[in-house]
């Protein structure tokens, strides 16, 4: 049986970026002041085109944590933070990073509240006029960010996408934002082109237009940078320069050989595997490696050429044996639908139209809705091309409101995929359709009769005036209403049923014969099963009582 993954002893941030025709930049001057309504130039497929209608070079920022921006001059906002909290800093206006949003009247949960500023990463400077959209959001947003950087959008509930931002003179940037089912605001940074020239001035590398940097930060429990975290390398990408550690000012500290205590490690020539930079159909595999410690984290997604997969925080451990038991759903695969906010919107008054699947139910429930029907969720032959795995899955163009799972390797995907490759097990069984409900008529009725199989019971109870008012002779359909028209069943509690507790009394003034002396006897044991399932009897419409 699993545990539950541990929390990591680091919270860490990183920055992937793909280098294309830098920008012109002749030093970061304001843009000039965003049209009305906020309102960008798109391509056919529906992205954002930067100020300059060139793509640029993407940077992918791999996990929230960011502090505040740092002051260059007195004249630059700054905002503080709590000690020992690593959350996105609020804006100015704003009394708090989080602001939970009740439901309606109608328990349905409304869109929540994005908001944000844009500044530059080396100076903290706030950034007017940057292009933001999204990434792997359905629907597709986009705004500019306004006075001191501010944006707002409202997006969905629970789950992942990417923010992308742009703005000439920087690379431009995806941002990965996590929400719940509270409003969040999360600062944007942004890295210059000259930050990226001094970089390679001060690396001896030249930078590859073709390739990527991923900027790294480790940071304590507390949110501090954290020093002495080395060495840090960069897996299956043995074409990347460094790492290079950098001081609090993002420059490059020369021979070091570990993090300051400002935590940054940078990476550069992070290369593509050609020259094209936009293209859907590549990606690969970057794994950062820190000695010391063995947790491990998914740092970000697929992406248009890059996929970054994961960090670890240690050295890589061996793969994982397969699981000597069986993942048990209610436990293990069940509780994911709320801990990944699956539920906020797969229930019943959800906030989205036509939603099929309600995952906020019983384990019972929700494991009958997902493998059951004639459409089940779950390919046991192909388990990656379970709907329950792929629909969750960040993408773009998303098919799917918002994701669960950030890549194949993202912790709970891997889990669910074990799950069905198991045959997905529920309390440690291979899954089998479940067994047709006991019907009265055929399994029921014969316990009553006379002869065969049957106990007796029609022998006194029949005629006109049959013991006990109960008549059980008649024709299945009369019985069944003699049995509910005199309260024999209790469907809250099935084994207190006088139908099954008069004839199993030892008391002769209850009943005039026993007829079950145990609760083991098989026939009091179809009985209650058949209560416990609803007491179905196949002509009654509404299927039991």
């Amino acid at each position: 049986m699993r545990v539950a993954t541990p929390i990591l002893y680091f919270s860490l941030w990183g920055l992937l970026m793909l280098l294309g025709c830098p920008e012109p930049n002749d030093g970061p001057q304001p843009p000039p002041k965003p049209p009305a309504q906020n309102v960008v130039a798109l391509d056919a497929g529906g992205r954002v085109l930067p100020p300059d209608k060139d793509g640029g070079a993407p940077i992918f920022i791999a996990d929230a944590g960011l502090g505040e921006p740092q002051k260059a001059d007195a004249a630059v906002p700054t905002e503080t933070i709590d000690a020992g909290q690593n959350e996105p800093i609020p804006p100015p206006e704003s009394d708090a990073g989080v602001e939970t949003i009740p439901p309606d009247d109608a328990g349905i949960t409304p869109p929540l509240i994005f908001t944000g500023q844009t500044f530059d990463l080396a100076n903290g400077s706030w950034l007017t006029g940057v292009t933001a959209s999204t990434y792997g959001h359905d629907p597709f947003l986009v705004t500019a960010s306004e006075a001191e950087g501010h944006f707002e959008m409202e997006v969905n509930a629970g789950g992942l996408f990417f923010l992308r931002t742009s703005w000439p003179g920087y690379r431009t940037t995806f941002s990965p934002i996590a929400i719940q089912n509270v409003s969040v605001s999360q600062n944007i940074p942004m890295v210059s082109n000259d930050l990226v020239t001094q970089w390679s001035t001060d690396t001896g590398t030249v930078q590859s237009n073709a390739c990527g940097l991923v900027l790294l930060q480790v940071l304590d429990g507390g949110g501090e940078g954290l020093a002495g975290v080395g060495p840090v390398t960069l897996s299956d990408a043995v074409d990347a320069s460094g790492p290079f550690y950098l001081d609090n000012d993002h420059q490059v500290l020369i021979d070091a050989t570990g993090t300051s205590e400002a935590g940054y490690v940078l990476f550069m020539n992070v290369c593509t595997a050609g020259s094209n930079l936009i293209s859907t159909q590549t990606s690969f595999t970057r794994t950062i490696e820190i000695e010391g410690d063995t947790e491990e984290r998914i740092l970000s997604m697929h992406t248009a050429t890059v996929l970054f997969e994961k960090m670890m925080v240690g050295e890589a451990p061996p793969p994982p044996p397969p699981p000597e038991n069986l993942i048990d759903f209610a436990t293990e695969i069940h509780p994911l639908f709320e801990s990944l906010y699956c539920a906020n919107c797969h229930r019943a008054n959800s906030p989205l139209p036509n939603i099929q699947l309600e995952l906020d139910g019983t384990p019972d429930a929700v494991y009958e809705a997902l493998l059951g029907g004639d459409a089940p969720r779950v390919d046991l032959n192909v388990p990656d091309d379970s709907l329950l795995l792929k629909k969750p899955l960040l993408e773009d163009p998303p098919d799917h409101p918002n994701a669960a799972f950030i890549a194949t390797n993202d912790p709970a995907y891997v889990l669910i995929r074990s799950w069905i490759e198991q045959g997905a097990p529920f309390e440690g069984s291979v899954f089998v359709d479940p067994p047709e409900p006991l019907r009265f008529a055929e399994d029921i009725m014969p316990i009553f009769q006379v002869g065969g199989s049957g106990r007796g019971c029609a022998s006194c109870h029949s005629g006109t005036l049959p013991s006990g008012g109960l008549g059980l002779a008649g024709a299945p359909d009369a019985v069944y209403d003699h049995l509910v028209a005199g309260a024999l069943l209790d469907l809250t509690t099935p084994v207190n049923s006088p139908l099954l507790q008069v004839p199993a009394s030892s008391d002769l003034q209850i009943h005039p014969t026993r007829v079950f002396y145990s609760e083991d006897d098989p026939d009091f044991q179809r009985i209650l099963t058949w209560i416990a399932d609803g007491a179905v009897h196949e002509e009654n419409s509404d299927g039991g009582l």
